[in-house]
């Protein structure tokens, strides 16, 4: 997971191997991982190519990573999908995020589902570095 995080964002946005870990092991961490169909090679286990995690008691999602080979696949919506509908069935009824204003691509995503911006978050990622705080309705 930490070397995918690396590829999908680069440092300082990424989250380093103490921070993932603190996400995984919360009690009430989500995790959705996605490995390609077929196998890497004789033995060897498939590559991680994509994975969600989010937090199950604050229905908050913490990152969505899909490798550069891996997207425009249906994945990142495979796993966007599936994370609302375990939120959807613990009872919450809204959803929230933060996405960085220049990720055109996850602000396009997450709009897809009925995400709505809610505000913005002035150096989230640094200086310099805006979020944008998302909510939907599950």
């Amino acid at each position: 997971m930490v070397e995918l995080e690396k590829i999908c964002f680069p440092p300082p946005d990424n989250y380093d191997l103490r921070t993932l870990q603190n996400f995984v092991s919360l009690n009430g961490a989500g995790l959705l991982r996605w490995y390609p169909d077929s196998p890497a090679g004789a033995g060897a286990p498939p590559p991680l190519v994509a994975f969600h995690l989010f937090d199950c008691f604050t229905a908050e999602l913490i990152t969505l990573d899909v490798h550069p080979d891996w997207r425009r696949q249906g994945i990142g919506s495979a796993l966007l999908s599936r994370s609302l509908a375990k939120l959807r069935s613990l009872g919450h009824a809204t959803v929230t995020c933060q996405i960085a204003v220049d990720n055109a691509a996850s602000l396009a995503l997450h709009a897809k589902f009925g995400f709505t911006p809610v505000g913005k978050i002035i150096g989230y990622y640094g200086s310099g570095r805006d979020a944008i705080h998302l909510a939907a309705r599950l």
